[in-house]
């Protein structure tokens, strides 16, 4: 027996002499249920004679017992899979496009290639299309051909600052029965620039990832999301959205400063841009002590703006206010930094010559 949880998490009990429950022995009977390991997100299950079958939210599909593994193991050739179905000595599994893969036994024909020569490695059933549902039994199996139905598509519009992870965003979903439309993909243009498609997670959500995000500045650009639709899914109509772009906040970060009269200080920033923690080069930070400005300094590659400044007898010892600020740019908010530059008594040295004098001379030390 299996069991799903809602977190994606499978629970299994009962016979394992082929190692079916998955934990890696091959007990004759658990009783009791058990997680099994090394498997999550998991959004279908079924149970053959001797084997387990699980279909993650990713669309892979991951086998143990008679397959040859006590652990879950990963079915390679299979993605997009929508369903699976456990025979007795076969495995179905049906992808987003109605294409039937069946792997396994094959004494009876289960596999429908027309042999009775087993397969180890899943293959698509011949003369099948546009399938919506697969069932295995002992020795045969079925399936169910589609009718195509209408999907529809829901757009969200995406605000954030500039740096942060764009994440382009649509819901698809069957337009009759409001279901999610899963492993199916979406496509997705950004300012009229193609941006690709990516598939259908949990509750028909695609979301694609632009990897060009910095070159979207301030503003608000269109997107278009779109289905073309396959041989379960009439084409949606495609919808529209907007991605803004706000500025970025930024973050200034230096250390308190001492110095000694007549000594050279470097005093150092350094400018970050808070939504991603990049360090911002070629950015002006400008310095003041005691309301008296001292300096501009641009940013170099790490983000650093280092002044040299000469503490000097206009000063008195103690501490004085030393404020740093970024007065922002287009794609950035202004920030400040308020500190301190405590100013020491410098070190003095006496200097004196040997003096070499006669008895009764004078001479000058």
């Amino acid at each position: 027996t299996l069991a799903l949880t809602t977190d994606g998490s499978v629970w299994a009990w009962g016979a394992n002499n082929q190692g079916q429950i998955g934990d890696g022995s091959n007990d004759a009977f658990k009783t009791s249920p058990r997680l099994i390991k090394g498997i999550s997100d998991v959004l279908h299950l079924a149970a053959g004679k001797f084997h387990s079958l699980a279909q993650k939210l990713d669309g892979t599909v991951w086998a143990w017992g008679s397959t040859g593994s006590k652990t879950p193991l990963q079915v390679a050739g299979l993605e997009k899979i929508l369903q699976v179905a456990g025979g007795g000595t076969h495995s179905l599994a049906l992808n987003a496009d109605g294409d039937v893969w069946a792997w396994g036994g094959n004494d009876a024909g289960q596999l429908g290639d027309g042999t009775t020569t087993d397969h180890s490695n899943p293959t698509i059933v011949p003369n099948l299309a546009n399938q919506t549902l697969i069932a295995a039994g002992d020795a045969h199996s079925a399936s169910l051909i589609a009718i195509k139905q209408n999907s529809k598509l829901t757009p969200f519009n995406i605000k954030l600052q500039y740096g942060k992870p764009v994440g382009l965003l649509g819901v698809l979903k069957n337009k009759a029965t409001g279901m999610p439309i899963l492993q199916t993909p979406v496509g997705f243009t950004l300012n009229g620039v193609d941006k690709g498609s990516a598939y259908t997670k949990i509750n028909g959500l695609a979301t694609q990832v632009v990897a060009d995000r910095l070159t979207y500045t301030v503003g608000t650009y269109p997107i278009v999301i779109s289905f073309a639709g396959n041989g379960l899914y009439n084409p949606a109509t495609s919808v529209n959205a907007t991605l803004t772009i706000l500025k970025a906040d930024t973050l200034l970060v230096a250390a308190k400063s001492t110095g000694a009269y007549g000594q050279i200080k470097t005093l150092i920033a350094t400018l970050k841009r808070k939504t991603d923690k990049a360090l911002l080069a070629n950015m002006t930070v400008s310095y003041t002590l005691d309301s008296k400005k001292i300096g501009d300094v641009t940013t170099d590659g790490t983000g650093k703006a280092g002044l040299n400044f000469k503490v000097d007898d206009t000063l008195t010892v103690g501490t004085h206010t030393l404020k740093m600020d970024f007065a922002g740019d287009g794609n950035h908010n202004a920030s400040t930094l308020t500190t301190t530059l405590t100013v020491t008594k410098a070190n003095t040295t006496v200097l004196a010559n040997k003096a070499t004098v006669a008895y009764g001379k004078s001479t000058g030390l």
